[in-house]
């Protein structure tokens, strides 16, 4: 049974966009450490506050919480519950599933060459910086991103993809870029160098029907 869109009303990404996302980051050049920088700028924003520009530096993560929300898909192979669809280092399958010890993966020393780009002396996190503190996006492009750049929809369909959206109408592609950008706190240069914002259809977002309500 399908009720009539109230103020309420729940959306949820299709399935078939959340697995065209996938697909299309899996298929790219993109660092397994991508998900660090993702996971340090929403951190960032989240501590600098509400139209404050993020803080780049002294930030503690928090690879247990949204990290392990964003990862966690079921069905992967024993002992590694966690799905990351970005690799530097090919396209097979069994890279992509990752095992239970995130802080592990993530922490300095397993960082390796990167710990210099994301890791103070204090072993506290940050972003990469050009001068006068703004994020070094050209750093970024060249270590996680092989000189290229990610499809924002694609990441945002997979960050979101147990998320609801609450509207009195079904919301836009357009309105995914823009919860992105803003939840993840981009700044200008980080849009422009590391994100593609173009669209791939027009169709993003069902109305979530709760279980019982859809055998009725």
């Amino acid at each position: 049974m399908t009720f009539p869109a109230l103020d309420d009303t729940k959306w949820v990404l299709k399935i078939d966009v959340v697995r065209q996302a996938i697909e299309t980051l899996q298929g790219l050049h993109i660092h397994e450490n991508f998900v660090v920088y993702l996971h340090v700028t929403r951190q960032g924003g989240r501590l600098a506050g509400s139209g404050e520009p993020k803080q780049v530096a002294g930030i503690v993560p928090d690879w247990l919480g949204e990290v392990r929300e964003w990862l966690d898909v079921p069905g992967g192979p024993p002992s590694k519950p966690n799905f990351l669809p970005f690799s530097s280092r090919g396209s097979d399958p069994a890279r992509f599933w990752k095992g239970s010890n995130l802080a592990g993966s993530y922490a300095p020393s397993s960082l390796r060459s990167m710990r210099n780009l994301f890791v103070d002396p204090d072993k506290t996190y940050r972003l990469p910086t050009a001068e006068g503190n703004v994020v070094d996006t050209a750093k970024l492009k060249e270590s996680l991103l092989n000189g290229g750049i990610v499809p924002a929809w694609a990441v945002g369909s997979f960050v979101y993809r147990n998320h609801s959206f609450i509207g009195p109408s079904e919301p836009s592609g357009a309105d995914l870029l823009e919860v992105f950008k803003e939840d993840f706190s981009l700044t200008q240069e980080e849009q422009v160098s590391l994100f593609d914002w173009t669209l791939p259809h027009d169709t993003f977002f069902e109305e979530f029907i709760p279980e019982e309500d859809s055998n009725e």
